[in-house]
């Protein structure tokens, strides 16, 4: 699925409201090839159950994003110049949003 627009991502935002909800993940990128998904068999008990891994490699000029399980939370991993300072991600968040940033060096 590729957002290209605000409204895009508005209409979408409920869908991924609901998708966490029901226990999955919800990644998006600025670049398809951050994003890479595996599919592997899993022993549980007695059981083989396949799961979807993904392998998340930030590339240069661009950002990955994804959503905390419980919907509280929305990360933001990016190599991109425009996020090198905070302040400018801050500005685009709506003003009722509690903002932590939290800075790791990859």
């Amino acid at each position: 699925m590729r957002i290209q627009k605000e409204k895009d991502f508005e209409q979408l935002m409920n869908e991924f409201i609901e998708q966490i909800c029901r226990g999955n993940q919800v990644l998006f990128s600025t670049n398809n090839s951050n994003l890479q998904f595996d599919k592997k068999i899993d022993l549980v008990g007695f059981r083989k159950e396949e799961s979807i891994y993904v392998n998340i490699e930030i590339k240069e000029n661009s950002t990955v994003l994804f959503i905390g399980n419980d919907a509280n939370e929305l990360f933001l991993l990016s190599k991109e110049q425009q996020y090198e300072n905070m302040n400018h991600f801050k500005k685009t968040l709506p003003s009722f949003l509690q903002y932590t940033h939290y800075d790791f060096d990859l």
